[in-house]
């Protein structure tokens, strides 16, 4: 299973102030608040750890076939390697282990998290110009082979997005994630 998660840290620093009393409590378990406040860049911690939970989050939900339902708290984070502009880590959720890489650059973080540690992935980072649906199509397209019509991108009855050719679901795993000025994609190459 994925899932990726990206975040505009511009508009997320117009949007959230995660220094206000209790904000960190509410989202982040003591490690990763001692993480955070012991960090250089806290505003880049408190994000990497939010779309790594995010990205997560979403890899579990497909998995399981969960209704949506959020809760940071439930999911713990840990950091592999941490470097300026790429981190492997891992998040638990419920027992189960997702591991997760990361992009960071100045102005986004884009976090993907897969059930197994060396899944093979297409994983892109997009401009709000570039159309994220016809790239992911595009690529599904590529990687799976020609179609005599292109498929189509729909959300299942658990709101998870899913491929659909002829009204048939295709065995595809992928996430799609937008935030600001961003958006994102991941596509399993292995079909489910």
């Amino acid at each position: 299973m994925i899932g990726n998660d990206i975040v505009d840290l511009h508009l997320a620093k117009i949007q959230s102030n995660w220094r206000r009393p209790g904000y960190l409590q509410k989202i982040f378990t003591k490690e990763e608040q001692e993480k955070i406040l012991n960090s250089e860049n806290k505003n880049k911690m408190v994000w990497l750890f939010w779309s790594m939970k995010e990205a997560a989050y979403k890899a579990w939900q497909r998995k399981n076939n969960r209704p949506p339902k959020f809760n940071p708290l439930s999911l713990e984070c840990s950091l592999r390697s941490n470097s300026y502009e790429k981190t492997t880590g891992k998040v638990i959720i419920e027992e189960e282990t997702f591991y997760t890489k990361s992009l960071i650059k100045s102005n986004l973080i884009h976090s993907l998290a897969t059930g197994r540690a060396n899944e093979k992935v297409i994983w892109k980072s997009l401009s709000s110009q570039e159309d994220l649906k016809n790239s992911l199509v595009r690529e599904f397209s590529a990687t799976a082979g020609p179609f005599l019509k292109v498929p189509e991108i729909k959300k299942n009855r658990d709101y998870i997005p899913q491929f659909y050719l002829n009204d048939q679901t295709l065995s595809y795993n992928f996430s799609l994630s937008h935030h600001g000025n961003f958006s994102g994609f991941a596509m399993s190459l292995n079909n489910s």
